[in-house]
């Protein structure tokens, strides 16, 4: 058998560099195998390794969204003319994008409070209402009635 005739005999995937298995499975091309096999394999692993990167970057893109809309909640639900449920701002239509720093992509809380006070326009009854008296209540003074006068004649 020649060395064209071993190559007619391999898998028809192996030629064309198609292979259903994952790319870590499949053996490595030695140093005596077709120059376009090597070439194949390596493209397989960085086709590989760019696919787990792009899958890092959605889940850590996604992470970070989630915790960016966290803390404009919590900016827009603090404060004096807060709203009464931060996710009041995206009921609202106000975007992401809309509360960030343009050249660091950080949180802006002074575009927060814009973007709060602009909701609190809009529709006023979703500001949190507040109570002065802090719990420091003065019982209502009582009357005397007949129940007290029989406790002070008891005495």
């Amino acid at each position: 058998m020649t060395d064209d005739d071993a190559q007619h005999d391999e898998a028809p995937e192996a030629q064309t560099g198609d292979t259903t298995e994952p790319a870590e499975t499949a053996p490595a091309p030695d140093e005596t195998s077709d120059p376009l096999a090597k070439v194949r394999h390596e493209a397989a692993g960085y086709r590989r390794r760019l696919r787990e990167t792009e899958q890092d970057r959605d889940r850590l893109s996604g992470t970070l969204e989630a915790m960016q809309r966290a803390e404009v909640e919590r900016l827009a639900a603090d404060g004096l003319r807060a709203l009464g449920d931060g996710g009041d701002l995206w009921r609202a239509g106000t975007e992401l994008a809309d509360v960030l720093d343009p050249d660091t992509g950080a949180v802006d809380p002074t575009r927060v409070d814009t973007a709060r006070a602009a909701v609190i326009a809009q529709h006023p009854h979703w500001e949190k209402s507040v109570d002065f008296d802090g719990g420091a209540r003065q019982s209502v003074p009582t009357t005397p009635d007949f129940a007290d006068s029989l406790r002070r004649a008891a005495r």
